[in-house]
């Protein structure tokens, strides 16, 4: 079933907190606490919500999905890639020898951990994901998908070497895609459900989201603190793969409800439509706010998790309005000659 597509609020609330979540750890041990717990989920968060959307207009033939995921994912990478070297290069004086092997590395896809704009890796990633994943999803059984995305994770984690999560190295993020893959398919095998149950006016169903909500909190709460009050895992060398599933998924389910009772709050909604502008831009305005802010004569100096939230906050306002809308029309024109180019190409 392919959904009509539309905003669906909850969904950009989940994005911005995922996003600020991102900005938040990459700071470091100055985020506190935050810093360990922004781990356990933003990544899979964000993976999730993309196998969530994915419900929305997919188009019927491969070619034309992987058009689409080029224009919606890698052009936009290498925008910002090339952006960000621009960046990096002006702000560190490099010289020619210095950026050739970051050319390289663009060429490869930004394989993480590897290039210096370190969020850059998840979209090439999620590009990745999307690639494999409207191969599963064309499957006739969803329970066939969950199988084969909890297979590749498995796979992943005891087939692949060097482990992806720890190495990664094989190009475009293809093996961290399997990692992950699992996410996007459960969030594209949920949505539906999960959008059913908001949608509904029946106090039962009002009485699970609560309730579910509660639940999540306290053990997210316990496990911001470094408490994992679910139980130790398991010893066995074939489960133990699968073992740090759950706390992703907890704390996913978690944010989700949290979006659910915070989906009025349009501010934050406009933040999280902007999700893949906050995300290419996060080594620019890490480096221009301070520049910036140097030019005054004033320093920033974030030594504390309250001094973390509130710098956080700052980056992503001044990033969705003053970066964005510079980059949004240059971007666009970018695609659309993308768009016609193969438009002409495919129909000739």
């Amino acid at each position: 079933m392919i959904i009509s597509k539309k905003r669906i609020a909850w969904l950009d609330i989940a994005k911005v907190i995922g996003i600020f979540a991102i900005y938040l750890g990459h700071l470091g041990e100055s985020a506190g606490l935050s810093y360990n717990f922004v781990f356990q989920f933003h990544v899979p968060l964000f993976f999730f919500l993309a196998g969530c959307t994915d419900n929305f207009n997919r188009e019927t033939g491969l070619l034309n999905n992987f058009l689409k995921n080029i224009n919606a994912l890698l052009i936009p990478t290498y925008f910002y890639a090339v952006l960000s070297l621009f960046v990096y290069v002006i702000r560190n004086n490099s010289q020619m020898v210095d950026v050739k092997p970051f050319i390289g590395m663009i060429m490869k896809g930004l394989i993480r951990n590897t290039f210096f704009a370190s969020s850059l890796w998840f979209l090439t990633c999620l590009f990745a994901v999307k690639i494999l994943g409207m191969l599963i999803q064309r499957l006739k059984y969803k329970w066939l998908m969950l199988i084969i995305g909890f297979g590749m994770y498995y796979v992943a984690e005891t087939l692949i070497a060097p482990n992806p999560i720890i190495t990664p190295h094989w190009y475009y993020n293809f093996d961290s895609a399997f990692y992950y893959a699992h996410y996007f398919i459960t969030g594209f095998v949920v949505y539906p459900y999960i959008e059913k149950l908001f949608m509904a006016d029946r106090f039962w169903k009002k009485v699970i989201i609560i309730g579910t909500g509660i639940l999540t909190f306290i053990y997210s709460a316990y496990l911001y603190w470094g408490l994992d009050i679910i139980g130790s895992h398991s010893s066995n060398k074939w489960l133990l793969p699968v073992a740090p599933l759950y706390k992703a998924y907890l704390i996913i389910i978690f944010v989700i409800v949290l979006s659910y009772f915070l989906q009025k709050v349009e501010y934050l909604a406009v933040l999280g439509r902007n999700t893949l502008y906050l995300c290419g831009n996060e080594y620019m305005i890490k480096e221009i706010v301070p520049a910036c802010l140097g030019l005054l004569g004033l320093g920033i100096n974030v030594d504390s998790p309250l001094s973390a939230y509130v710098y956080t906050s700052l980056l992503l306002i001044v990033t969705n309005y003053v970066l964005v809308p510079l980059e949004r029309p240059l971007l666009d024109s970018i695609k659309e000659k993308f768009t016609v180019f193969w438009s002409r190409f495919y129909s000739g």
